[in-house]
């Protein structure tokens, strides 16, 4: 079927307005807008890019369209910049707390980029981190306390270690899995992709807990020329301490630091580089 472009773009706003969310995706955002305007989604996305083949609309078009300025739209959309494509939304993006939403009189849902630690809704206590991809998977935590208590941990491991949140979130996941596999009383924790959130949220207090950990004893191997049998020693304590004897072996937290260790010696920047080249082409 053949659509009709509109190369000069959107002169007046849509009918109806919808109002952004923050954190919304542009992907999200122009789905309501078409359904409040009774459009198919395919139609307002060629009439916002000027092109059938794309999945990206034109910020100044989505802004006279939309009824709001652009510095709006920019301030409280993720997307409209070019290094945020459609897939990359899709990939990163989740609805936002149902109940919240209907607060604002908003009853289809929307999808926000949410950054990682953002896994509950506190003000109605439910679930809205990953692997929580629909309104349905979305959990009312009224007797999880457990749950809330670690979301709260997760939050502060984000604020105190900002970027290195997300990996230690990963590596306690590798090592929970090695646990599991040895037999410990650990709840596995697949590739969230794999899960679903009731399959999630039995092992979500586990994987926060190793993740404080790993996070916290990190500055300690930054700052330490001790050895790394004594490193381990220490971090096996920690760790026996959080688990009180439900933790594998020692050999995954030995890697962890030799990883560790790895990293924070490796040098960076363009002299690394121009080194790395020398060292091939020798």
């Amino acid at each position: 079927m053949a659509y009709r472009t509109w190369l000069q773009g959107p002169r007046h706003p849509l009918p109806r307005r919808v109002w952004p969310v923050q954190a919304e995706t542009v992907h999200s955002y122009t789905m309501r807008l078409a359904q409040a305007n009774h459009l198919p989604v395919k139609v307002l996305r060629l009439y916002l890019s000027g092109t059938p083949s794309s999945e990206h609309p034109r910020s100044d078009w989505l802004a006279v369209a939309s009824g709001y300025p652009l510095d709006l739209l920019e301030i409280r959309l993720k997307g409209l910049t070019r290094g945020h494509g459609f897939a990359e939304q899709l990939r990163r993006s989740r609805p936002a707390c149902r109940w919240c939403m209907a607060r604002r009189g908003i009853d289809v849902p929307v999808y926000c980029w949410l950054p990682e630690h953002r896994t509950v809704c506190f003000r109605h206590r439910r679930w809205i981190g990953a692997p929580a991809h629909r309104w349905a998977d979305q959990r009312g935590l009224d007797h999880h306390p457990a749950v809330l208590a670690a979301a709260r941990r997760h939050a502060r491991i984000a604020h105190q270690h900002t970027a290195f949140a997300t990996v230690a979130m990963r590596d306690a996941r590798r090592i929970l899995n090695c646990w599991w596999r040895e037999g410990a009383a650990i709840t596995a924790v697949p590739n969230l992709r794999d899960l679903t959130v009731d399959e999630y949220l039995p092992s979500y207090g586990d994987h926060v807990a190793l993740a404080a950990v790993l996070a916290n004893y990190r500055g300690r191997i930054a700052t330490s020329s001790v050895p790394s049998d004594r490193l381990l020693d220490e971090l096996c304590r920690q760790v026996t301490t959080v688990f009180a004897g439900r933790c594998g072996s020692s050999p995954a937290l030995e890697q962890w630091i030799s990883d560790q260790r790895l990293m924070l010696r490796r040098p960076t920047g363009p002299l690394t580089r121009l080194l790395g080249l020398a060292d091939h082409a020798g």
